[in-house]
């Protein structure tokens, strides 16, 4: 009976804790929204690398004004209405920085020499990404390109060569589903049939993929133009950026996927314990791949985000997340009651070393500096789980 009662009281105790420290959270996210709103306010705007346009044409492209809060500020909404107004800045290489307390800079860069494309007795001239940055008269003193027809040719966007080259969201959707479930697949594979341990597998294996996308792309930029992309990336519902609402949904999706139905339970029950699990007739082997299956899912419902807000970027630009990723999976068992991963735990774990990674840049840390720090988080993160599961056996 005392056992018992003990039992309980360690189980409020657990759970009362859990509530303390989701309240603690919210309250130095909410003390951190209060300051950045109130204090921060645009002063002094620092433009570098224009050449073709005056920093005062830059600066009203911008939309930026004195007062602007500088946090509440969209850099990708600033970027794109200079890319707009002045065509011959790229959108890919324009670059703002916040520098507290009260100065932001833009860094822009004009594109090369533009090439000349003649079409119905117009003279086009497009930049060497493929944006057209101005309409003439005459091509004299530009090389010429010719070959293809454009569609419903513009000032300020990309070229269009034709029709066949529209609809092609649907395959490219596809496409990626297979390739994200081929990946997960062979993580399983290496697993099972290997018997490679899962870390050492997808270590592996991330390795591999990047040398093969860097192979395929030649890390070329990512130039996002495409409308459903840009309307993803710049519009919001009830104040809130499309990217963290669609990013919510897949917490949500993937919380009652794994917490709150059988299959899950099942996951769950592989993960505590693999040979009870298989005693009790579950189909071990199988679960462990449809587990694999679903990390590619993920992997594939994280890059629309990232690629959205990629622009300008090459392939593997992305890899310094991997990281964060780690950090955020192990600070986020600290926020349940038994110390393990779970997708609530993880979300506020991404939202604590995000503000980490946020706060340092803002001070001004030295980029190389901020991943010794955060390996360093890593490591007393899993000193002390091994700390207290030690202490736990004994």
């Amino acid at each position: 009976m005392a056992r018992r009662r003990g039992s309980a009281r360690r189980r409020r105790r657990g759970g009362s804790g859990f509530l303390y420290k989701l309240l603690s959270v919210f309250l130095i996210c909410g003390c951190l929204v209060a300051a950045i709103t109130l204090f921060f306010r645009v002063d002094t705007v620092v433009i570098t690398g224009e050449k073709r346009y005056t920093e005062a044409e830059i600066r009203q492209a911008s939309g930026v004004e004195d007062g602007d809060n500088l946090f509440l500020l969209n850099k990708y909404q600033v970027i794109r209405n200079i890319a707009e107004a002045l065509p011959y800045i790229e959108i890919e290489n324009t670059r703002i920085q916040r520098k507290l307390p009260d100065t932001l800079l833009i860094q822009v860069q004009e594109c090369g020499d533009p090439l000349a494309w003649t079409q119905d007795g117009t003279v086009w001239l497009m930049s060497p990404a493929g944006k057209i940055v101005e309409q003439t008269d005459t091509a004299a003193g530009h090389p010429t390109v010719d070959g293809c027809e454009l569609l419903a040719p513009s000032m300020g966007t990309d070229i269009a060569l034709s029709t066949e080259f529209a609809n092609q969201q649907t395959s490219l959707l596809a496409l990626l589903a297979a390739v994200c479930l081929l990946c997960g697949a062979i993580n399983g594979l290496l697993v099972l049939a290997a018997g490679l341990p899962p870390l050492l597998a997808t270590l592996s294996t991330s390795v591999a993929f990047t040398g093969l996308t860097d192979l395929l792309t030649g890390q070329r930029r990512i130039a996002v133009s495409d409308p459903l992309m840009v309307a993803f990336r710049d519009n919001s519902v009830l104040g809130l950026p499309w990217p963290l609402v669609y990013l919510l949904g897949v917490f949500i999706l993937f919380q009652f996927l794994l917490h709150h139905s059988r299959f899950g339970q099942h996951v769950q029950a592989v993960g505590g314990n693999r040979d009870m699990a298989q005693m009790s007739g579950l189909n071990v082997r199988r679960l462990t791949l449809l587990v694999w299956l679903l990390a590619g899912i993920a992997a594939g419902l994280a890059i629309l985000p990232l690629l959205s807000q990629g622009s300008g970027s090459s392939s593997g630009t992305a890899t310094p997340l991997l990281l964060e990723t780690v950090l955020a999976t192990f600070i986020g068992a600290a926020f349940s009651r038994r110390r393990v991963v779970t997708i609530w735990g993880a979300l506020l774990g991404a939202i604590l070393v995000n503000a980490l990674s946020n706060g340092l840049g803002l001070l001004g840390v030295n980029i190389f500096w901020m991943g010794a720090i955060k390996g360093g988080l890593i490591l007393v993160v899993l000193a002390a789980s091994a700390v207290r599961h030690k202490g736990g056996e004994a």
